[in-house]
């Protein structure tokens, strides 16, 4: 991911109970850095094979740090 313009970085996750359950958090410079990759690679050959083994289909939140808690 480092080569695409405006990654930041990554983070993933593993459920503690479901390690099979995992949550792969990115980090982009801007939505629209994230929407241009997103878009560009969404029919690609990985995506499509990796799709069928998903429990469930992917879903996407674009969030945003909380001013307030990043200061506590």
């Amino acid at each position: 991911m480092q080569r695409f313009d405006g990654y930041v970085s990554q983070q993933l996750f593993v459920d503690q109970d479901a390690p099979g359950h995992l949550i792969q958090l990115g980090t982009w410079r801007s939505r629209a850095d994230a929407d241009s990759i997103r878009y560009k690679y969404k029919e690609s050959d990985t995506i499509r094979q990796l799709t069928p083994l998903l429990a469930r289909p992917r879903d996407r939140r674009v969030t945003r740090t909380d001013g307030a808690a990043a200061e506590e």
